[in-house]
């Protein structure tokens, strides 16, 4: 799989549409080439509509936050699609930065306004398991039980057994 992202390189060599851009920086992603890949968002951000804008500003945050170690980075990344967008997304990758910065109860107030839009979603569980990671940080171990209980809930794939994130305590 890795060859067909630099076979795709090679491919885009002196191209530069937005979707060249755009598959340009997502293969050097899958490479592993992460400050490339974000310099090539960046280019390529100020050409799209503000919902592109608002997308490459959540991939932007969460390459910075997952692999480039930058949380204020990905903060301020996440920050500026919000003010584009209300999107559950960035309000998570948002939380994920605070959370990195050791702020736990701004993080929770993100991942909450967050929830609001993302009931019924498969990422609303994640964003469960991480408000309850973030009040048990704050010793608010009620909260972080009420959490998992309602996660345990909206848990989909427990009728068949599974149980994404049954293990969670």
């Amino acid at each position: 799989r890795l060859r067909l992202y630099e076979t795709a390189l090679e491919q885009l060599s002196g191209l530069e549409t937005v979707e060249a851009e755009f598959l340009r920086g997502t293969s050097q992603h899958h490479l592993g080439h992460y400050a490339e890949a974000l310099k090539t968002w960046e280019r390529l951000a100020p050409r799209l509509p503000a919902q592109g804008q608002a997308y490459l500003a959540g991939l932007a945050s969460e390459l910075l936050s997952t692999r480039l170690n930058d949380p204020k980075a990905a903060l301020d990344y996440a920050q500026k699609g919000l003010q584009i967008v209300e999107d559950y997304r960035l309000h998570y990758a948002a939380a994920v930065a605070l959370e990195q910065l050791d702020q736990a109860r701004q993080a929770g107030q993100m991942l909450r306004r967050g929830l609001r839009v993302a009931e019924g979603t498969v990422i609303s569980l994640q964003m469960r398991r991480l408000l309850a990671r973030l009040y048990r940080k704050q010793g608010k171990e009620g909260l972080a039980q009420i959490e998992l209980a309602q996660l345990q809930r909206d848990d989909l794939s427990r009728p068949s057994g599974v149980g994404l994130f049954g293990g969670i305590r």
